[in-house]
């Protein structure tokens, strides 16, 4: 490849332009530059997390404090944290830094049996099960991942959370449970259970919990709807169960707090009503401690884009695409798109195409479970480049080309690449589909960085476009 050409350029609704010189492919990234963007696609995954929270310092990463005198991570002075050690125990098995989401950032010293949380990696090769077992096998004996599951690159184990349910266990009896003091609370006073059950009501609906929420919790809107708070009693057993679409700092164990106080009499079940009216911490009970505390479950929705790919149906309604990264076995559908555009995609154009795009990363749109578009990138030296892009004829100028543009440069972004190119046919070659190549991309705000001719009949003026992106905020 001679100096200075770097990639091939592409057409928004058809293939991109031919390699520099005919036949010639896209050479692979060296090792060590961008890795991820050049060999793997990259798979998002679903974790199912229980852990006993006890000698964690919460969910949270955090580093160490200096008066913190317990152990840590040596290389980076962390605190024993749930997210760390899954972070490390990942990591190890994948050969990468991962960075492990939670949907709920759990205290210190409480519990999970169903904590859900993503993460990213190129290492597909490693069976789901298998990543799980490996995974496990390095965590300590107090940390399990249940399941991992591979999802869509738009799943969010945050902003995919749909409810939440906690459950709180009080040992209530004379004497304490000494063989497991770290998993409940330990209540002497015999506690009313059915004036407790009678107050938990109270909580349940759409409430302004300002009065249940620890001050400075950072929350403008403290509405939240509880869609169950139940109390349960087995003795010496009491499980309050509470589930709702989300929680205020300390909610939960301030909720338990005032159902306690209730059954010890201090409070009538209807004082609740007015401690909801109130929005003051200081008119509900005091917060129960956290090592009785466990994250039941957390109920999530399909990401939009394997929501389509299951159901067949477009996850934003009507004729919207949806955009998700594509993987290997998606290659033949890709190959079907370009064979729709025989202008751009010649047999030469379709060999090299199926020789660079196992070690390219990209975007497909899908309508339904049809692919009805692609774009494909490669990093060099920094610079993002557009290597393979089509859109089917018949959806031209349905916005499709750009929205898969568009969430290509959220993609660079995220790795703080600073500049997109694409290579397209220059102004000396009329030709109606390459007037609209670059009228699509100079609308999306490229701009003209360097034009060179070429020998080949069929295309004497190659023109290469650049966009400058900005930091993601």
């Amino acid at each position: 490849m001679r100096a200075g050409v770097v990639a091939k350029g592409a057409a928004p609704h058809g293939p991109p332009t031919p390699s520099p010189v005919p036949g010639e492919a896209v050479e692979a990234c060296p090792k060590g530059d961008y890795p991820s963007f050049c060999f793997m696609p990259t798979q998002r995954y679903k974790l199912t997390i229980a852990y006993r929270g006890t000698r964690y310092h919460g969910w949270q990463r955090q580093a160490a404090g200096p008066s913190y005198g317990g152990p840590t991570e040596a290389a980076g002075a962390q605190l024993p944290t749930i997210q760390e050690a899954l972070c490390s125990a990942l990591a190890s098995v994948v050969g990468h830094p991962v960075q492990v989401v939670g949907s709920s950032r759990t205290d210190a010293g409480v519990h999970a049996k169903g904590q859900v949380a993503h993460f990213d990696t190129d290492q597909t090769q490693i069976p789901p099960e298998g990543l799980r077992r490996a995974a496990n096998a390095r965590l300590p004996e107090d940390i399990l991942i249940r399941e991992i599951e591979p999802v869509g690159s738009d799943f969010d184990a945050i902003s995919c959370t749909t409810s939440k349910r906690y459950q709180y266990l009080i040992w209530n009896a004379a004497e304490r449970p000494v063989l497991f003091a770290d998993l409940a609370w330990h209540r002497w006073q015999t506690l009313d259970c059915v004036a407790m059950a009678e107050a938990a009501a109270l909580l349940v609906g759409e409430h302004d919990f300002a009065s249940f929420a620890k001050p400075g919790h950072g929350r403008e809107n403290t509405v939240r709807t509880v869609r169950a708070c139940d109390v349960a009693h087995r003795p010496p057993r009491i499980v309050i169960g509470i589930a709702g679409n989300g929680f205020l700092w300390h909610m939960v164990r301030i909720m338990v707090g005032t159902l306690v106080e209730v059954g010890l009499g201090r409070y009538s079940p209807q004082q609740v009503r007015h401690m909801l009216e109130a929005r003051d911490r200081r008119a509900a009970g005091p917060t129960a401690p956290a090592h009785g505390l466990y994250l039941q479950w957390v109920q999530t929705s399909l990401s939009p884009g394997l929501a389509a790919s299951r159901s067949g149906v477009p996850a934003h309604g009507g004729d919207a695409p949806i955009i998700r990264e594509f993987g290997r076995s998606d290659l033949p559908e890709i190959m079907a798109v370009a064979q729709s555009l025989p202008h751009w995609f010649t047999d030469a154009a379709m060999e090299r195409m199926s020789r660079d795009l196992p070690f390219s990363r990209g975007f497909m749109a899908l309508l339904g479970r049809r692919v009805v578009g692609f774009v494909a990138f490669v990093v060099r030296d920094g610079i993002g480049w557009i290597t393979w892009m089509g859109v089917r004829p018949e959806l031209h100028r349905r916005g499709i080309g750009r929205r898969l543009v568009q969430r290509l440069i959220v993609e660079l972004r995220r790795y703080g690449i600073g500049e997109l190119r694409v290579q397209v046919p220059g102004e000396g070659v009329p030709s109606e589909p390459y007037e609209h190549t670059r009228a699509f991309y100079r609308a999306m705000g490229f701009a003209d960085l360097r034009r060179s001719m070429r020998g080949e009949a069929a295309w004497r003026e190659e023109l290469i476009l650049r966009l400058t992106l900005e930091p993601q905020p």
